[in-house]
């Protein structure tokens, strides 16, 4: 229900509006760039400019009021159309895309036309992008789709040569900075690290910061510091992380190693960076923090291929974090 777009997505919003206004929008967006940057959200508040019936043309923003923007704000615009993956699907379904070209054979409800949003446009079948293809050689006139993707080169060419590609590009560091202030004013002291680790994408940075999860990750850096100072033995904290009932262990233990992951590249990058890193973690060199990863990296690897006692591994890990251990 966004009125007017986030900070960072100003300069694409501009060019698509610039873009429609001029009636020089084709059939087919195609909208690309990482999770967690709005993407979604951009594609919807777009729709319902597209669909008002009397657009603010120089704000660039739907009116609001029309019975269009009404529609629109309640979810219950008739000519505006969702694909996504279905709850429990993996993939886009040809059926989903044949039900829609049914669907577009319709007469619209206004003068505007209809949009179509089809997210993410990388999780269609074979045949649902065959069939998506038909449509988009001969659209129905009236009709846009917005196709949105994290990973448009995956898509078939066919599909790609068919659509205007706007890419969303990460927002500075400062602007992803002063969005979250906003967001979590009381946690200053965690939103770079969560910037980091979301990968600047500031909506993803912001659910992380939200949930439960990082609670988790403040835990796990805890015990991983606690261990690195000596101040808790590795067997008392990989008790300590992992769940009592067995049959959680190994999900939760998957977690931890695609966040040590993670959290290592961050180490790594800041150290080549020449930024300051905790004190706890000013011992260990560059090779130090690779090896380490590479060692992760292997028993993540190894986790679903054998039968690994989650907490045997991760005794084991710590235990070469301080004391240096080769394999």
């Amino acid at each position: 229900n966004l009125m007017s777009p986030l900070p960072w997505q100003a300069a694409v919003w501009q060019r698509l509006c610039e873009v429609a206004n001029r009636d020089r929008l084709g059939h087919a967006l195609l909208l690309t760039g990482a999770a967690g940057l709005g993407k979604l959200s951009l594609a919807q508040l777009f729709r319902r400019y597209l669909l008002c019936e009397q657009p603010d043309t120089v704000a660039q923003q739907p009116c609001g009021v029309c019975r269009a923007c009404q529609l629109s704000a309640v979810g219950n615009h008739p000519d505006a159309m969702d694909v996504t993956v279905e709850a429990g699907k993996q993939h886009i379904s040809v059926d989903q895309v044949r039900d829609l070209c049914q669907r577009m054979m319709r007469t619209t409800h206004g003068h505007q036309g209809r949009v179509i949003c089809l997210y993410p446009a990388e999780s269609m079948t074979q045949n649902a992008a065959n069939s998506l293809l038909k449509t988009l050689e001969e659209p129905p006139p009236n009709s846009v789709f917005l196709l949105l993707s994290q990973r448009w080169s995956v898509l078939p060419l066919t599909i790609v040569s068919r659509c205007q590609r706007i890419h969303f590009p990460v927002p500075s560091n400062e602007d992803a900075l002063r969005w979250l202030q906003s967001q979590h004013p009381s946690a200053s002291a965690h939103w770079q690290y969560a910037l980091d680790y979301a990968a600047g994408a500031p909506l993803r940075a912001s659910s992380l910061l939200a949930s439960s999860e990082w609670e988790r990750h403040q835990e796990w850096l805890s015990r991983w510091q606690a261990v690195s100072e000596g101040r808790q033995l590795p067997t008392e904290a990989a008790e300590a992380i992992l769940p009592k009932k067995t049959d959680q262990r190994l999900a939760l233990f998957k977690q931890l190693l695609r966040w040590w992951l993670t959290a290592l590249a961050l180490m790594i990058k800041d150290q080549a960076l020449n930024k300051a890193l905790p004190a706890w973690l000013q011992a260990k060199s560059r090779h130090d923090l690779q090896a380490f990863y590479q060692r992760v990296f292997r028993v993540l690897q190894d986790v679903d291929q054998v039968a690994l006692n989650a907490q045997l591994q991760l005794e084991a890990l710590f235990i070469s974090w301080q004391y240096g251990e080769e394999d």
